[in-house]
């Protein structure tokens, strides 16, 4: 008798146990590093008909403050999230290059002379600050100039293939549908309201 009860003891122990872990391995949470990663190239070559491919990196604030918003999509809706992360190297091609854009659309207004700022006559400051179409921001370089500095993309906000994506910044989303493109959102409010979109 005293075997019998030790034996079924330890049969609902070993029953516990593996019930334990299998639940475990079945309710892992989701993770934005859990979705399947693709590199950029991959953006238009996925096997659904509909999927959003998410532009992001991990040390991104923006990203972080919508991370809730995506992981409660993953969760609700039938349309798969590809994740490529923006610090690989492999996806540097797809950045927008900010490097070009200041050479060509940032303006010198002025100059530091004797430790004062200087602008030059013939620039009002106030175009600059009351242009609805650009922002500006005012900086110094090395050389004590007083830059403009116009930090409004003109990206191509409708790639159709993979070479031509142009990532201004993170959190961006592509949504393809038919392997062709859908939707390119940019930021925290573009973001939030496409994942809002009902199915």
């Amino acid at each position: 008798m005293k075997r019998k009860s030790i034996f079924t003891f330890s049969l609902i122990l070993v029953t516990l146990f593996i019930s334990i872990v299998l639940i475990g391995s079945v309710t892992k949470p989701i993770t934005i590093q859990s979705l399947k990663q693709i590199p950029f190239q991959d953006t238009y070559n996925q096997p659904e008909n509909a999927y959003i491919v998410y532009f992001w990196q991990s040390d991104c604030k923006y990203c972080t403050e919508i991370e809730d918003d995506v992981l409660a999509f993953v969760k609700k809706s039938s349309t798969p999230v590809y994740l490529v992360d923006m610090k690989e190297q492999a996806n540097s091609e797809a950045w927008y290059d900010w490097e070009q854009h200041h050479q060509q659309y940032d303006v010198i207004v002025g100059e530091i002379v004797e430790g004062e700022e200087v602008i030059y006559e013939e620039v009002d400051l106030n175009s600059y600050a009351e242009d609805p179409e650009v922002h500006w921001t005012f900086l110094t370089n090395d050389s004590n100039q007083i830059i403009a500095s116009h930090n409004t993309a003109f990206a191509n906000d409708a790639p159709q293939q993979f070479n031509e994506i142009e990532v201004t910044g993170t959190p961006t989303m592509i949504k393809v549908t038919n392997h062709t493109f859908d939707q390119y959102v940019v930021g925290v409010e573009e973001v939030s309201t496409l994942l809002e979109v009902k199915e």
